[in-house]
């Protein structure tokens, strides 16, 4: 999928689409974060260790009369600067939220 689409319909900008999946009434992208925006979320830096990663369903905008679901394979990372282990942040999701922040605009 186009980045450009993913950025201007769900404001989703450092991940990349890597499938898409119609089923019933919903459209599921699978979405991932590139490998070079990957940083600690305390510090902020580029010197991580990939330990693990989940995937978590987080709803977006429909598309037509569809229901989209973008299914976001959420990494843990351990940083090698400050030794903090936690999983990476979601811009585009609020706290702990399921659904995105262009969901109310």
């Amino acid at each position: 999928m186009n980045p450009s689409y993913l950025y201007h319909a769900f404001g989703v900008r450092h991940q990349e689409c890597t499938k898409t999946e119609y089923k019933g009434n919903q459209n599921i992208h699978y979405i991932q974060t590139r490998k070079e925006n990957l940083s600690c979320p305390e510090c902020k830096s580029r010197k991580i260790i990939r330990s693990g990663s989940i995937y978590r369903d987080i709803r977006s905008v429909p598309v037509g009369h569809r229901e989209t679901i973008l299914r976001m394979k959420v990494q843990r990372i351990e940083c090698k600067s400050c030794g903090c282990i936690r999983q990476e942040d979601i811009h585009f999701v609020t706290g702990k939220r399921s659904y995105t922040n262009k969901f109310f605009f």
